[in-house]
C-alpha cells in the first residue's frame, strides 16, 4: 500500500489523482483488464491534506518500481505533495488486497 498526503486545488476533480496513478501503472486511466499491477485507489476526502492511498499488488522485485511510479504520478498532478511513501494496509483493506491478487 501506498500513501500521500496531497494538497488539491478547489477545482480538481477527487478521482484526478487515482486516474493519474492508473495511467502510470497501467499507460492509460481506461483500459482494458488484466492489469500487470493490479491496483485501487481511494481519497479520504479533498480537505487539506488529503489522504490518498493505492493498495497494489506486485511481486517483491517490483514493489519498488510500482511505489516510484505512483510517487512520480503523483508528484506530477496540478497538486502538491505534502508527503508520500510505503504504508500499512488498514483492516478493511486486506479483504480488497486478496481480490486484488487474484
Amino acid at each position: 500500500m501506498h500513501w500521500a498526503e496531497l494538497v488539491l486545488p478547489w477545482d480538481t476533480p477527487a478521482g484526478a489523482p487515482g486516474s493519474a496513478v492508473t495511467e502510470a501503472l497501467c499507460g492509460a486511466a481506461d483500459h482494458e483488464a488484466p492489469c500487470r499491477w493490479p491496483h485501487h485507489s481511494t481519497i479520504g476526502s479533498v480537505s487539506r491534506p488529503a489522504r490518498f492511498r493505492t493498495v497494489f499488488i506486485a511481486t517483491e522485485a517490483e514493489e519498488q518500481e510500482v511505489r516510484d511510479r505512483i510517487d512520480a504520478a503523483l508528484r506530477a498532478g496540478a497538486w502538491s505533495v505534502r508527503a508520500s511513501g510505503a504504508g500499512m494496509l488498514h483492516a478493511d483493506e486486506r479483504a480488497l488486497a486478496e481480490r486484488l491478487s487474484i
